[in-house]
């Protein structure tokens, strides 16, 4: 009966270590708060060489490189740090490093980053990892942006959907009067939230260069006289 139950926990025991072992990972998640404490990408590099790669959530090549993903990490492990960024959450990388298509693979070396554009598969990563970037362009890896810079770049990201915006109001228009599609109420709809929209912006500009209201209605005039 001993000996049934110390087999049962050894078999117990294995199968609890075979999952740990499988579930243990080499790759670092890095986020917006910890990309350049960890990476020290453009601050001197003390950590060594970074291999990352910047996903989304919903891209299926994304996915299908993770398995791949993880045995690099394994074989680079003492190497080069293996890590992995979901630009969708952390949206301040994407824009530092103009991340435009996904997964995008970029190998950080001594305040250089390379792009590797390459197979994506365990073998020429690793060539690429252990020394085959140097046979690609680099440039300069961007100095993590300052808080007027972050609000540059989301002002920036605002004027791009903007401009996208006006683009599509000019085709919905263009094709209503080409007569390719009707006035019909979803059109009516959309261009009323469109200028609905716009309105509620030259409102609040309005508001902001403009002085106070008084109570009765007049605009608040500043007082220039001096008192006694």
């Amino acid at each position: 009966m001993m000996a049934a139950i110390f087999t049962v926990s050894t078999f117990v025991a294995t199968l609890f270590c075979v999952f740990l072992m499988a579930s243990a990972t080499e790759v670092v998640e890095l986020t917006d708060s910890n990309f350049e404490h960890l990476t020290q990408a453009s601050t001197g590099a003390t950590t060594g060489d970074w291999l990352v790669a910047f996903s989304a959530p919903w891209c299926g090549h994304c996915k299908h490189l993770v398995p791949t993903w993880e045995e690099v990490a394994m074989e680079l492990k003492g190497e080069v740090n293996v890590a992995k960024v979901d630009a969708i959450a952390n949206s301040n990388l994407a824009s530092r490093f103009s991340i435009r298509a996904f997964p995008m693979l970029k190998f950080f070396h001594q305040g250089s980053m390379y792009d590797y554009r390459g197979p994506r598969n365990a073998e020429q990563l690793l060539e690429f990892a252990r020394g085959g970037y140097k046979n690609m362009p680099s440039a300069p890896v961007p100095v993590p942006p300052t808080f007027l810079g972050k609000i540059k770049l989301q002002l920036d990201e605002v004027t791009e959907g903007l401009q996208a915006l006006c683009y599509q109001i000019v085709r919905e228009v263009q094709a209503v009067y080409k007569g390719e599609r009707p006035i019909d109420t979803p059109f009516i709809v959309m261009m009323t939230v469109i200028f609905l929209f716009f309105g509620v912006i030259v409102l609040s500009f309005a508001a902001l260069f403009t002085g106070p209201v008084a109570p009765n209605g007049k605009r608040a005039k500043q007082s220039t006289k001096k008192n006694n």
